[in-house]
């Protein structure tokens, strides 16, 4: 397309000249050619009439012809338009086209920015697995002495704070490719509020900071993502602790502030008494790595926090608005509406698990992990069998009687053969148990995609490494 614009526009102006000379003076060397235009034999034949003959003749049959120069002038105006939009096409064409380039090599930036994230989150997550999985483990233990235990909480919150940074570069990363989704569960805004209190006090602690929860609302269960809403209070409040002095005032302020019968709208607030923010970094700070002061001596983050938490807003429909200035304060508040919904009764997890008789298949293909899982599970008294491949976990699950084993533990990334795979053969067998078996998927992998990768292969469940050993029990409670 392009090569054939570029010579319908030479063919034009060769035309254009032409006509630009047949009417202001034609050169000798082009009298003939012009004359077999006019279709007058006689004067394009050489041999008959010399050449002041035929240029005399030319000129007379120019001057004599009126209509024969409007036609000529007509043609040169359209050959010159010809010309004109043609060159448009060209240049709209090459922009398209350096658009196209543009957009291709953004979405191979993209793909390799995913399949960076993706590896590195697999490979991050395995040796953070073994920190903190090792470090629980030996903190289940009784008998340890008080200063033991207190390097191991260090251990484990250094740990955390790194996974922690982790999943803010990972979440990132999915909402720069539109891949982050919510989820839509009823929960109780009461309990996420005593949960994050609970969790929060050695912050407050550590700070000194005096904390108050201030909640005023009639509809207790909403429908949302609990725990992006929990992750995003989390984050201003920690922000607030942070850089609130010691002795000064954070508040939670959570309040309902309409109702519609099957919907309700809350009104959410962190205010804090802290050093404040300038109104010329309002908009600075919700950028991915910036913060308040990168001048502070010790370490406040990344600057990823208010970034993701503003991200996770809107998705929800809101907007996180800030309101500070400089050693006044600062309050960030956002206003989202939610279906409101109805619990489901459940019995509560005590994590007392007792998994004495019960037999469970772990496949994972590194020692270490499967160390720490079975670990876990023996101090509950199960009877743990370890395949460190897909294919000896298809032999060992065939080879047993039905109903033999109660649960399996699955791993993704193995060699030989992978965990979905190994999952969709299992359940094809033609066995008793081979549907009903629960299969755990266990993965460093945590992106969506690779959750729906893992329930469509047959998995009843997704535990994501580092495993957290509450989240463990509670899961094998569910299905055991």
């Amino acid at each position: 397309m392009r090569k054939k614009t570029i010579i319908y526009t030479c063919v034009s102006f060769v035309y254009a000249l032409v006509a630009l000379l047949f009417i202001f003076g034609i050169p000798d060397f082009v009298i003939l050619p012009i004359l077999a235009l006019t279709n007058s034999k006689k004067l394009c034949n050489p041999l008959v009439y010399d050449l002041a003959t035929i240029r005399k003749n030319t000129s007379n049959v120019i001057l004599s012809n009126d209509h024969l120069l409007f036609i000529v002038t007509i043609i040169f105006l359209i050959i010159c338009l010809f010309f004109f939009v043609s060159f448009i096409i060209i240049i709209a064409k090459i922009k398209q086209l350096k658009a196209e380039a543009k957009i291709g090599v953004e979405r191979a930036k993209i793909k390799a920015r995913q399949d960076f994230f993706s590896k590195m989150s697999h490979e991050i997550r395995t040796p953070m697995n073994a920190i903190i999985g090792l470090t629980d483990v030996v903190a289940l233990h009784s008998n340890i002495p008080q200063d033991l235990q207190d390097d191991l909480k260090k251990i484990q919150s250094s740990a955390h704070y790194l996974l922690g940074l982790i999943n803010n570069i990972l979440d990132i990363s999915k909402i720069e490719q539109g891949k982050m989704v919510l989820s839509n569960e009823p929960f109780s805004i009461s309990k996420l509020v005593n949960s994050l209190n609970d969790m929060l006090q050695p912050e407050v602690k550590k700070f000194g900071v005096n904390f108050i929860i201030s909640t005023d609302i009639k509809h207790d269960i909403i429908i949302s993502d609990e725990i992006r809403l929990r992750q995003v209070i989390t984050n201003l409040l920690s922000n607030a602790f942070k850089y609130t002095p010691s002795q000064k005032e954070v508040k939670l302020e959570i309040k309902e502030l309409q109702s519609t019968g099957s919907n309700a709208k809350y009104y959410f607030a962190v205010i804090d008494q802290g050093i404040g923010i300038p109104q010329s970094e309002h908009e600075r700070i919700f950028q991915p790595f910036e913060q308040i002061d990168s001048n502070i001596s010790h370490s406040m983050g990344t600057g990823l926090g208010l970034p993701i938490s503003q991200n996770i807003i809107r998705l929800m429909g809101g907007n996180i608005e800030l309101n500070s200035q400089k050693n006044k304060g600062s309050s960030f508040s956002f206003t989202l509406s939610f279906p409101l919904g109805k619990l489901i009764e459940q019995n509560e997890i005590t994590q007392d698990n007792n998994l004495v008789n019960k037999n469970i298949l772990v496949v994972e293909d590194n020692l270490i992990n499967a160390q720490i899982i079975v670990s876990f599970l023996e101090m509950k008294g199960a009877n743990v069998i370890v395949s460190t491949n897909g294919k000896e976990a298809l032999e060992a699950f065939r080879n047993s009687k039905n109903n033999f084993f109660d649960l399996i533990f699955m791993d993704i990334q193995m060699p030989i053969m992978n965990g979905l795979t190994c999952c969709k053969q299992m359940r094809m067998l033609k066995r008793q148990d081979a549907k009903k078996i629960p299969i755990i998927a266990m993965t460093a992998n945590t992106f969506k995609e690779d959750v729906d990768n893992a329930l469509n292969a047959g998995m009843n469940d997704f535990i994501s490494k580092p495993i957290d050993v509450n989240k463990l029990f509670a899961t094998i409670e569910k299905y055991i």
